[in-house]
């Protein structure tokens, strides 16, 4: 099943995110990461430079690459909270809606939660519970939909496509993107966690958004005049700030565990490869340099 963003540049598939028509300008103020201060964490991405696309690691400086776990089709990691499990989307057959699976750290325990999702996945705070795209097929409304031990429940029900949930620090919110207001182009809403009230309008053409861990601020990306970049903003839509500006495509945010800096996927050097930059948009460096592409990075502890 391909879930497309209907924007002219970004399309998103169930187990690869593809950039089509997009400039992809080379870039000399993006230098290639091999020395400099140690960050902190580690990374997750997604990868096809075996072949298929599978879960890799890797330390915020670019060194260490490392597979982790055994499945292929596996994309969209997400570290949980304290940074002892990893979540992520299985897709292996053409057609396969893909489930959500959910292993350690180092790739043991590797299991199965619920069929069938794409578009995003989030954890609670607490790492109790994980926010997702339900589709067809997995006895859920289609939406997204929250999974706990204690079972299953729709957060959103809205006759549209929803995904990509992120889960607000303090537990109250999910931030998320919905083509339900502007006849399939997708949009940044927020709502509150238990499903309760009416969602909020955050901004046009938008997607993957991530919470700052102090809960002051998303970054997301945004179609604006043809490109794709990344941008700040305030939980009520407020204090926009562009991070990037560049004339390839800059995709899937993910905050560092300090607050201080952002990783992401990015094809400004003709091939899309994992990013990290300060949280002002400055000081953007290049850590995986495969041929393959390298997207959807998350950032543990």
């Amino acid at each position: 099943m391909a879930l497309a963003l209907r924007r002219p540049c970004l399309a998103v598939a169930a187990s690869v995110l593809l950039i089509a028509g997009c400039g992809s300008g080379n870039s000399d103020s993006n230098p290639v990461a091999n020395s400099g201060p140690t960050l902190g964490g580690r990374l997750l991405f997604s990868s096809d430079r075996s072949g298929e696309f599978r879960i890799y690691s890797i330390n915020p400086d670019g060194s260490d690459v490392q597979r982790v776990g055994t499945q292929s089709g596996a994309f969209e990691p997400q570290w949980s909270p304290a940074g002892t499990r990893i979540a992520y989307m299985l897709n292996r057959d053409e057609g396969d809606e893909g489930g959500l699976y959910v292993m350690n750290a180092d790739g043991s325990g590797d299991r199965q939660l619920a069929c069938c999702g794409d578009g995003g996945l989030g954890w609670s705070p607490d790492g109790t519970a994980i926010a997702y795209r339900a589709v067809y097929g997995s006895g859920q409304p289609p939406g997204i939909v929250i999974w706990s031990t204690t079972g299953v429940r729709s957060l959103t029900k809205e006759a549209s496509y929803d995904g990509w949930p992120s889960w607000s620090p303090n537990g109250t919110k999910i931030a998320y993107a919905s083509a339900q207001g502007d006849a399939g182009d997708f949009d940044l809403w927020l709502r509150n966690a238990d499903g309760t009230g009416e969602p909020v309008f955050l901004h046009k053409s938008a997607g993957n958004p991530s919470w700052s861990p102090d809960g002051t601020r998303i970054a997301f990306e945004a179609t604006v005049g043809g490109n794709v970049d990344i941008y700040l903003m305030n939980p009520d839509g407020t204090h926009l700030v562009r991070l990037t500006d560049d004339a390839g495509a800059e995709v899937n945010p993910t905050w560092s565990p300090d607050g201080t800096r952002l990783a992401f996927g990015s094809n400004r050097s003709g091939n899309f490869d994992v990013y990290v930059m300060n949280a002002d948009g400055s000081g953007p460096t290049q850590i995986t340099t495969d041929p393959a592409m390298d997207v959807m990075p998350s950032w543990g502890s």
